[in-house]
């Protein structure tokens, strides 16, 4: 009987899909609650999240969706797209692309890296939650106080087997992350293949282009590993610009940035999304949701939007669950408690408070027709170049939060609008991608060739990374404790200090363990 359970139910794709993706969100959490939080509040909240699993995943077992180009048509799938090849394929790109993105020190890095590899080799060596006797312009004791959930399953290994060990499970972590997003996008298409599973990794905008016409002297495969590199370099530098600058970028450029905004928060806004337009139940998003802000503070906003949209697109049915308004709202108070907790005023306000708006409008204007404006304007947005027409407004949302979010600007640069419509950059490439798959008139397949001409030639802003980690070598980048600084150590103390809370809140007075501190 358990083998027939095991055969019939867990081994079908969706069911192992939704309950690794499930696991996988979690696990960062889980851990972060048991190292930071006071037993009497960490293991109480940790018993909710597994109850939460449990339903969860229980709500949605043996869920199966038929694309309609299935139901109608029935031959033998092609050797290209045979289920297995098309899952072979897959992991064979994730592991080259998180192979050159610099992800496990196989390839240059980001120069954020120095910070990737402080908050490894930290806390895999010190006691949880991290804190250090001289920190800060100041050099006064502080307490770390930053989104962790990315790095935490890896340092908890390393606290295990050492440094290497966790930094090379990075790479592992990474590499089941974009494996698990992308068979999440495969749910969104009209049929597996692996062309569709090419077009999101190498998925860009042509702002990079744009941007080229203002800075002529920035070569296309340039000194910086990635375009948000550069781009922020020639804004500092523009006397127009003054920081001020937008970013969509590529899939693989925000692979090699930012992966630590990245996962698990991809598969939550593709879960939350699936289970909006497809599933139609909305009876975890909430609880989905609650795990983005432990892994990126500005990605959890970007991706609000959208809970709420589901909800009203669902008429709030099955939307008043025990994971939904127990457990969710639990463990984004938890969250908000410590992130509030830094002490760093950041830099706020309007666009219009930075630079003279009429002069930036225009700039803005280019970014928003090369960035998503053509793909937008080209594609078949018909309801049947969907598998539903509940993904149209989606397809709107996200283009409005793309555009409202530009205008507003949280800290000396313009990290907030470059992290929080990311969810919104994710949602709008499925909506295209779908739009593609599901084209069958003349017309359409015009409209939809011509959108995949224009990714084509995007692409460069994904392929200037491979470039450029060919042009470093492979592995000439290893990664060890000797090379690596610690976190309270990175660059100006005025940047490192941004990263700390002096632990006068009512998170680290009342919920978090004591620290201890270091003097490293």
């Amino acid at each position: 009987m358990f083998k027939s359970i095991l055969k019939n139910s867990f081994f079908k794709e969706y069911n192992l899909l939704q309950t690794t993706s499930l696991l996988y969100i979690s696990i960062p959490t889980i851990i972060f609650l048991i190292g930071w939080l006071k037993p009497i509040y960490s293991i109480p909240l940790v018993l909710l999240i597994i109850l939460g699993l449990y339903f969860s995943i229980k709500s949605a077992w043996n869920f199966s969706f038929i694309s309609p180009s299935e139901s109608i048509h029935k031959e033998k799938p092609k050797l290209i797209n045979n289920p297995l090849f098309f899952h072979l394929f897959a992991l064979i790109l994730v592991v080259i692309s998180v192979l050159y993105s610099g992800v496990g020190g196989f390839a240059i890095q980001d120069a954020d890296y120095m910070k990737h590899n402080g908050f490894f080799l930290d806390l895999t060596k010190y006691s949880w939650p991290l804190a250090y006797e001289n920190t800060g312009v100041d050099d006064a004791p502080r307490i770390l106080n930053t989104y962790l959930a990315y790095y935490l399953p890896s340092a908890l290994l390393g606290k295990l087997f050492g440094f290497s060990f966790a930094y090379f499970f990075s790479f592992i972590w990474v590499c089941l992350g974009l494996y698990l997003t992308l068979i999440w996008v495969s749910q969104f298409v009209s049929k597996k293949s692996i062309f569709y599973l090419l077009i999101f990794m190498f998925f860009g905008e042509l702002a990079y282009f744009g941007w080229l016409k203002y800075f002529p002297n920035i070569s296309m495969y340039g000194k910086n590993i990635n375009y948000a590199n550069w781009m922020f370099f020639y804004s500092m530098k523009s006397e127009f610009l003054k920081g001020v600058f937008w970013i969509l970028g590529s899939n693989h450029t925000f692979l090699s940035n930012g992966p630590h905004h990245m996962f698990p928060s991809w598969i939550c806004i593709l879960m939350v999304f699936h289970d909006a337009v497809i599933r139609k139940n909305i009876n975890r998003i909430g609880f989905i949701f609650s795990f983005v802000p432990f892994v990126s503070a500005f990605m959890a906003i970007g991706l609000a939007p959208f809970v709420l949209l589901a909800a009203i697109q669902n008429k709030f049915k099955n939307t008043f669950t025990f994971q939904n308004i127990i457990i969710a709202p639990l463990l984004i108070i938890i969250a908000g408690l410590f992130l509030t907790s830094n002490n760093v005023q950041f830099e706020r306000g309007w666009i219009w408070n930075f630079v003279n708006i009429r002069d930036a409008i225009k700039y803005l204007f280019i970014f928003f027709l090369l960035g998503f404006g053509l793909y937008f304007l080209i594609m078949p947005k018909k309801k049947t170049n969907f598998h539903d027409g509940a993904m149209l407004p989606w397809l709107y949302s996200a283009v409005g939060c793309i555009v409202f979010f530009s205008f507003y600007r949280i800290g000396l640069y313009m990290d907030f609008p470059l992290k929080a419509y990311n969810p919104s950059w994710i949602i709008f490439q499925v909506c295209v991608i779908s739009s593609i798959s599901y084209s069958k008139t003349r017309l359409e397949y015009v409209r939809s060739s011509f959108v995949i001409l224009l990714l084509i030639i995007a692409s460069f802003g994904a392929l200037s990374n491979f470039k450029y980690a060919s042009d470093n070598k492979l592995s000439m980048h290893r990664v060890n404790e000797e090379n690596t600084m610690h976190i309270n150590k990175i660059g100006p103390k005025e940047r490192s200090g941004a990263l700390f809370s002096d632990g006068n809140s009512f998170f680290w007075k009342v919920l978090a363990k004591k620290p201890t501190y270091t003097k490293n």
